[in-house]
């Protein structure tokens, strides 16, 4: 329960502190700042920091931080993606789970560090406090057969609240200062049951807040949840307009640059088509002939490889560099003329010395995979590449963490698409992302 008690921490204050180079908040419309052209992004070791570094590795200077305490390590940036015209920056961190439905939320600033706002479960916490407020009585009960202690989260309230109950017990959990955001069945705000890091929506407590006014919701069971909400991967469509970004590990999702609160956005495929086994990656076509092209990849399954689908395609798409169950795709990332892609994936013997991961390119005219690098004990991750395409910037560390999750305490290395000219870059850092 260490980070859902972090959260309990933080919802005790019910405010967090955003720093950035240009500033505070702003106005969450974005994309006002000048383009930041050329220039690589990256998460900090410690996850609690994003900066930009040049590819030579001068101007190394900070971006953004989410400035709260965080000893037990448990609010941590996790992808970061540029906006195609270099004006603005997606993230998915975790930081500010303690006001959100989900574990993880996407985020957006300006290419200055300005303009930050919460794309996943809008608005950000900050902006809660800008809304009328209510207040939400939520009766709670513990149908099972160990006892409950976790917490609970209503939409628009400004922290979570604890449960503890025994086996059959009832009680009633109070949210004070929930944000209204509209009146109807269009506005209705519902709890999560958080246990940890898993989470799951209590559909039942669906309700209209009144501003200045008490409501009561329908009875929500808590039970430990078997799965967590949260979302990651994120990727701007060409013109900018949308960012696209894994739902659950099960979904491709979207939602406008800028949301109205309360929206949970849409998938990308037809309704009822979802890319089966674990997402763990996923990018938009960078052109316009490409723009309504989407790769994911899929991980730790029989189906582990590359997939090219058509956005609204009523099929999972086409397997492009399929691999064995056992392996993993780190990273993912197309190149800038749409011709293919690069993709990080494991190899070697699984319990041998030559165990790693490496980059490959993907050309679509050809349909075969070119080997760019070639360790053997290292891994290579999150990769992303230069405007020309003829550079890359990715993840490279020892180590994997448990179950092939991903890389233990990578520094960012530099390499020619040939192979050629590999050279570190920073270290201590990962989640690379090279504005055009």
């Amino acid at each position: 329960l260490r980070a859902a008690n972090a959260q309990g921490e933080a919802s005790d204050t019910a405010t967090v502190t955003v720093t950035g180079t240009g500033g505070d908040g702003g106005d969450g419309n974005g994309g006002d700042a000048a383009p930041v052209s050329n220039t690589i992004a990256y998460a900090t070791g410690d996850g609690d920091e994003i900066r930009l570094v040049n590819p030579d590795g001068s101007g190394d200077r900070s971006l953004w931080a989410h400035g709260q305490d965080d000893p037990s390590e448990v609010y941590e940036v996790w992808n970061l993606a540029w906006k195609p015209d270099a004006t603005e920056l997606a993230f998915a961190s975790t930081h500010e789970n303690w006001c959100s439905l989900y574990q993880s939320d996407l985020f957006a600033l300006d290419a200055d560090g300005t303009d930050y706002r919460r794309v996943t479960q809008a608005p950000a916490c900050a902006e809660l406090s800008e809304y009328p407020t209510g207040t939400v009585n939520v009766p709670v009960r513990n149908s099972g057969l160990d006892s409950f202690s976790g917490f609970l989260y209503f939409q628009g309230a400004p922290g979570i609240q604890p449960v503890n109950l025994p086996p059959g017990g009832t009680g009633m959990v109070t949210f004070e200062n929930v944000a209204d955001f509209g009146d109807g069945e269009d506005w209705l705000q519902l709890a999560m049951i958080i246990y940890g890091g898993q989470r799951e929506v209590a559909f039942s407590t669906a309700v209209d807040v009144v501003a200045g006014g008490t409501v009561t919701t329908a009875p929500a069971e808590v039970y430990v949840p078997s799965a967590s909400w949260e979302v990651w991967s994120p990727t701007w469509s060409p013109d900018g307009e949308r960012i696209g970004h894994i739902l659950n590990g099960i979904s491709l999702w979207q939602l406008p640059a800028d949301p109205t609160p309360l929206d949970f956005g849409s998938s990308l495929l037809a309704e009822e088509v979802r890319p089966g086994g674990y997402t763990s990656l996923l990018a938009w076509g960078p052109t316009a002939e490409r723009a309504n092209d989407l790769l994911y990849a899929k991980s730790l399954g029989d189906d582990t490889g590359v997939y090219l689908v058509r956005e609204g395609g009523s099929e999972a798409g086409e397997a492009l560099a399929a691999t064995f169950a056992y392996e993993a795709i780190f990273g993912l990332a197309w190149l800038p003329d749409g011709s293919g892609f690069v993709y990080a994936v494991t190899e070697g013997d699984y319990f041998g010395e030559d165990r790693s991961s490496n980059l490959f390119v993907y050309d679509f005219a050809s349909g075969e995979s070119t080997r760019v690098t070639s360790l053997e004990g290292d891994f290579a991750g999150q990769v992303s590449v230069s405007p020309d395409g003829e550079r890359f910037v990715f993840e490279r560390a020892a180590d994997l963490s448990e179950f092939q999750s991903g890389l233990v305490d990578p520094d960012l290395w530099l390499v020619n698409r040939d192979g050629g000219g590999a050279t570190l870059l920073v270290e201590d850092a990962y989640a690379p992302a090279w504005s055009r």
